[in-house]
């Protein structure tokens, strides 16, 4: 058995896992299973971070009227939370690209630094907050949706282009609409926070380490 692109003969590529069944591919080299998030935590990190955007968006929208202090904290908090779980993925998931890497960890620094903001900074201007929120809600959309067509057998890959788009949306009718509201931002970051935590539940469960794919051929 010879090695292949520099992997050494037997070994499995950078975020492949061997067929537990030492099988062998229609080539006659072993069956590796599709690339997952390393270490048998991954999917709980995910999982966290969509019971925490869960609970801020039910928050938001049992709570319409809070004031623009409330909302900056909630904000903070929701961005901070995207932060640390884009970092996550920059710092682990092997089985990316290093530039689609370095762009999860500039994203997920630059969410931490600017949730800080708002939470240090709870006198903002609803222009501000709004701004804030729909820049990030673009450049997010943007970075799923380019994970997305380019990460072919990622595990979520259907997943993530839902949430980018759902993202990209959400933030141009934010940064566009001038006539917004405090209420409004309120339902829309509300509405916005349980639908990606509903995506990330389930990429988070497809992700459980007794719920990979069957091998596939390579």
């Amino acid at each position: 058995m010879t090695a292949s692109r520099g992997v050494p003969a037997g070994q499995p590529p950078a975020g492949y896992e061997q067929n537990p069944g030492g099988g062998q591919s229609a080539t006659g080299g072993p069956a590796y299973n599709v690339p997952v998030l390393p270490g048998e935590h991954g999917w709980l990190v995910i999982l966290t971070a969509a019971v925490a955007f869960l609970a801020v968006g039910v928050i938001m929208l049992a709570w319409p009227t809070a004031t623009l202090t409330i909302v900056a904290i909630l904000i903070g908090t929701a961005l901070v939370v995207t932060g640390v779980l884009r970092l996550f993925e920059g710092f682990t998931a092997k089985e990316e690209s290093g530039g689609r890497r370095v762009a999860d960890v500039v994203l997920g620094a630059l969410a931490v630094i600017v949730g800080l903001y708002c939470l240090r900074h709870h006198a903002l201007s609803i222009a501000i907050v709004a701004f804030v929120v729909g820049v990030f809600w673009v450049l997010h959309g943007i970075a799923d949706l380019a994970v997305a067509a380019t990460g072919r057998g990622l595990p979520g890959r259907g997943l993530r282009a839902i949430g980018g788009l759902f993202s990209l949306i959400a933030g141009l009718l934010v940064l566009f609409w001038p006539a917004i509201t405090v209420l409004l931002l309120v339902i829309i970051l509300g509405i916005w926070l349980i639908f990606y935590a509903a995506v990330l539940m389930v990429l988070a469960f497809s992700l459980r380490p007794g719920r990979r794919r069957p091998a596939t051929a390579h």
